[in-house]
């Protein structure tokens, strides 16, 4: 499963909105929408998740008690 994929699965499963994962991980809601579009060689928006950025979005949703 790539970052991307686990995502999108933690958005669904706690109810996270696009403007919710930029503030919690820091990134432009542009990126995270990049990180939520569909992969393909015609989607020029789609960009994979930095390590990183999931790290810290694990780390704010456990200090909220969220996860």
């Amino acid at each position: 499963m790539t970052l991307n994929e686990e995502l999108k699965m933690l958005m669904a499963e706690y109810n996270l909105s696009q403007e919710t994962v930029s503030e919690y991980t820091g990134y432009s809601i542009e990126m995270v929408k990049a990180w939520c579009s569909n992969p393909g060689p015609e989607n020029k928006r789609y960009r994979e998740m930095k390590p990183r950025a999931m790290k810290t979005l694990r780390l704010v949703m456990r200090e909220k008690k969220i996860a």
